[in-house]
């Protein structure tokens, strides 16, 4: 690329009208590269991730390693709010007291409930011998005594048969209440186990040795102290000693000018002087709003490093310049040397102490600058303000006629 003149020069220049400073800037020629930036974040390509474990719904975080954090596997990660299972562990050990001594008590005032209604069904198997023995056919026995004797013995085998139901539905229903009673110690001891084991799952910790990166939350931040989060969800991810990647979004609307294999130069955040190549590897296939904050939608991109510097580690900010296209050789003014005429784009190209309206093609453009074709050369000096003049511009050749 050939060398350019300084990007803007500030010159005094006595326009036809209002004798106004205008500022400058030279037409540069030479190649001309539109450049996409896109924010991105180093990502390894070996690592494994932090889920918040059952610890019986959503609970909050309480301490949580920052992202960058070096860790060996067994190194606490997070501690999660242990203040409900904890009570949920005293309660179990508590109704587990009471029904460890109820259930004796319940057996023993079962055993002195079927006692007497044994008893009682004693007394009317007595009862009904008695009435038996009385019945006889003897006609030396008046009739109506006869009837009242076997009407006697009626009665007391209904009796009998009353308390025997009675017996067994007695022993039926104690057996079924203190069975309750013997499967609600073992459910509460279950649970009791399990909010044990909860408990001792609310401290985090690291799958493996890596470096800790904090995963961001549907808000586009990373999980923090204070935040509720719930069994299942990713807080974290361990970086594992290896590759990198890079992981990128860009926005929909200019999803387009991306594509696989285009080269990319890699900025890592605090380190600008040490760029690094690389190639996209992958495009999303689904445009996503990145948070509930962010507006638009993006798309997402996976850039290969070519060469990884020493001082690039997971988690670190990054910015991804993306070649979209590139002109070897071209004429180049800033944006804001273009004025319009309706809908006719030229330049104010300073002549001697005036300027010249220059119609021009625009072709490609950046967010500074634009490729210009017209009857311009380079180091010419372009108005980069209104200088105040009246645009006389060629008249176009009419519609059906050679130019």
């Amino acid at each position: 690329m050939s060398a350019f003149l300084p990007l803007v020069v500030l010159l005094v220049a006595c326009g036809s009208r209002g004798g106004r400073d205008v500022p400058l800037d030279a037409i540069r020629n030479g190649a001309f590269e539109v450049v996409l930036p896109l924010a991105g974040t180093l990502v390894s390509q070996d690592s494994l991730p932090v889920i918040v474990p059952d610890v019986g719904g959503g609970t909050r975080v309480v301490r949580l390693l920052p992202s960058g954090t070096a860790v060996e596997a067994g190194d606490v990660v997070a501690e999660l709010d242990r203040t409900a299972l904890e009570q949920r562990i005293v309660d179990a050990y508590a109704r587990l007291e009471v029904l460890v001594k109820r259930i004796p008590i319940e057996e023993a005032q079962l055993d002195s409930r079927l006692r007497d209604l044994e008893n009682g069904v004693a007394r009317c198997e007595l009862a009904l011998k008695r009435a038996e023995m009385r019945i006889t056919d003897s006609e030396t026995i008046p009739r109506v005594e006869r009837e009242a004797a076997r009407l006697d013995a009626e009665e007391a085998g209904l009796a009998l048969e009353r308390a025997r139901t009675a017996l067994e539905a007695a022993r039926l229903k104690g057996a079924a209440d203190i069975d309750l009673m013997r499967l609600d110690v073992r459910q509460t001891r279950a649970n009791k186990t399990r909010y044990e084991e909860q408990l001792a799952a609310s401290t985090v910790t690291a799958p493996a040795p890596g470096v800790v990166v904090l995963v961001e939350d549907f808000s586009g931040r990373p999980v923090a102290a204070g935040d509720t989060v719930y069994p299942g969800f990713e807080i974290a991810r361990i970086a594992r000693p290896g590759a990198l990647r890079v992981e990128a979004w860009v926005p929909e609307a200019d999803a387009g000018r991306i594509r696989v294999g285009q080269t990319v130069t890699v900025r890592v955040e605090g380190h600008p002087e040490s760029p690094a190549p690389g190639t996209v590897s992958h495009t999303g296939d689904m445009a996503v709003r990145r948070s509930a904050v962010v507006p638009g939608k993006y798309l997402g991109v996976t850039v290969d490093l070519g060469q990884q510097a020493p001082h690039m580690r997971p988690g670190m900010t990054v910015q991804v310049d993306v070649l979209v296209d590139r002109s070897e050789e071209a004429l180049t003014v800033p944006r804001e040397a273009v004025f319009y005429e309706g809908d006719r784009p030229f330049v104010w190209r300073r002549h001697f102490g005036s300027f010249d309206a220059v119609p021009v093609d625009l072709g490609l453009a950046s967010d500074a600058r634009v490729v210009v074709t017209g009857p311009l050369s380079a180091g010419d000096l372009v108005a980069l303000a209104d200088p105040g003049q009246e645009p006389s511009l060629p008249e176009l050749p009419a519609a059906g006629t050679d130019p």
